[in-house]
């Protein structure tokens, strides 16, 4: 049986319409990182760092008890969480460090960095972290974490959100 020609047409449309809604909605994933790489909030860092530690604690992350204040802003960091479930592959952990920044009177920045580390059990018993030489120096893959700004950017700056 051969296809007709409306089949063949109805099928490209198809294929075309979902290939455009996929690239857009990687349009607008980019867009969003680009805003919240970017980002800098209309308000002085004492009203924003507040909405930024809640927004880590409502991800489930305990800040360490002593928040350290720098010469331009203020620095948090988390405990260490288990994030999904321990198996025979390894125990994954991460943690955030938050860094707020008063860029100039009334406007600030926040970036939230994203640390993680895998632990194995070797067959001798030993505990193993991936990229090991790393971690046993105590530094760990890290990664901007620009889908937790974008959430911070919604939550302070609503009226930024609606004119992107």
């Amino acid at each position: 049986m051969k296809p007709s020609f409306r089949t063949a047409a109805l099928l490209a449309s198809t294929v075309f319409s979902l290939a455009g809604s996929g690239c857009a909605a990687v349009r607008q994933q980019v867009a969003q990182e680009d805003t919240a790489r970017d980002h800098v909030y209309r308000k002085p860092l004492a009203e924003v760092w507040p909405e930024a530690l809640a927004l880590i604690k409502d991800e489930g992350f305990s800040i360490k008890p002593l928040d350290e204040r720098s010469r331009e802003g203020f620095i948090a960091r988390t405990e260490w969480l288990l994030i999904g479930t321990p198996t025979s592959l390894g125990t994954t952990w991460a943690r955030y460090s938050v860094t707020g920044v008063e860029r100039v009177p009334g406007q600030s920045t926040v970036h939230f960095q994203r640390d993680e580390r895998t632990q194995t059990r070797e067959a001798d018993g030993r505990n193993v972290y991936k990229n090991d030489v790393i971690q046993n120096a105590g530094l760990y893959p890290t990664t901007r974490d620009t889908d937790l700004e974008w959430e911070l950017i919604q939550k302070v700056e609503s009226a930024t959100v609606a004119a992107k």
